[in-house]
């Protein structure tokens, strides 16, 4: 879901990590309305989006959490344990060719 849209990509990206990092472990509809302000900055389409519409899009980005174990019932933090294989599908999806041929891989 984080390949396909955006605003889940960035949330991740920024604010999962950050609380991760800064040991915060408590996930709220709150937080998610924040990041929705941040990132209205540099996705002009959040900006006019109607009440309605950021509603479901704060209670989808929830939901897709917690049905992926990254967030428990409770909103607390789940780190992801990822399989040596998924770890190598997710790499390999990464990776590109330039115009000789020659393989990158952006860095994980």
């Amino acid at each position: 879901a984080c390949k396909r849209y955006q605003f889940l990509h960035d949330f991740a990206e920024k604010m999962l990590r950050t609380k991760f990092l800064e040991m915060d472990y408590s996930l709220t509809a709150a937080d998610v309305e924040r990041f929705m302000e941040i990132a209205s900055v540099w996705q002009e389409e959040l900006e006019n989006i109607t009440s309605s519409t950021r509603d479901k899009l704060r209670t989808v980005t929830l939901r897709m959490l917690r049905e992926a174990d990254l967030v428990t019932e409770d909103g607390i933090l789940q780190p992801a344990l990822l399989s040596r294989e998924l770890v190598a599908a997710i790499r390999c999806s990464l990776c590109f060719f330039n115009s000789r041929g020659q393989v990158f891989t952006s860095r994980i």
